[in-house]
């Protein structure tokens, strides 16, 4: 019986079924971190793209022409679509707050609000201040004619 015992070479069941139950909770850890990831990696994009929507909402504030569109400048609501891939169909909804307490310039409050995969609500705020200043008077001091040109000694 030593002699049979000496020579038998191989894996108990035990041994395999000990081996095949750590390998499958590493294969589901390893599925659970992948999905965590994808996870991430979409909520990092829709951040990036709702930050893109609302910094082009501010700059379309900022970009007015005349005082009479700067005085214009109001409190709005408004939704829009990312268009910078075609299967994403989040839909962020922005919302401007204007704070117009003083003359000179106005605090703009930007509030991009959105539904992430999981249903759970996300926002993101972008502030601002947009100074009354006209358009057409900023680039005067570049047309003015009693400035001698700078030459070299």
């Amino acid at each position: 019986m030593n002699r049979l015992a000496k020579h038998t070479q191989g894996f108990s069941m035990v041994e395999v079924l000990v081996s095949l139950t750590i390998l499958g909770f590493g294969l589901l850890a390893l599925a659970k971190l992948q999905a965590t990831t994808l996870f991430g990696a979409d909520r990092a994009k829709q951040i990036t793209e709702a930050i893109n929507a609302g910094q082009a909402a501010m700059e379309n504030l900022r970009n007015f022409a005349t005082i009479g569109d700067y005085v214009g400048i109001v409190n709005e609501s408004y939704d829009t679509t990312a268009t910078a891939s075609s299967w994403d169909n989040t839909i962020y909804s922005l919302d401007s707050t204007v704070d117009d307490t003083d003359k000179n310039y106005k605090k703009i409050r930007m509030d991009v609000s959105w539904t992430d995969q999981r249903n759970e609500p996300q926002t993101v705020t972008l502030s601002s201040t947009i100074s009354r200043s006209d358009p057409v008077v900023g680039g005067r001091f570049m047309l003015a004619d009693n400035i001698a040109p700078i030459t070299p000694p």
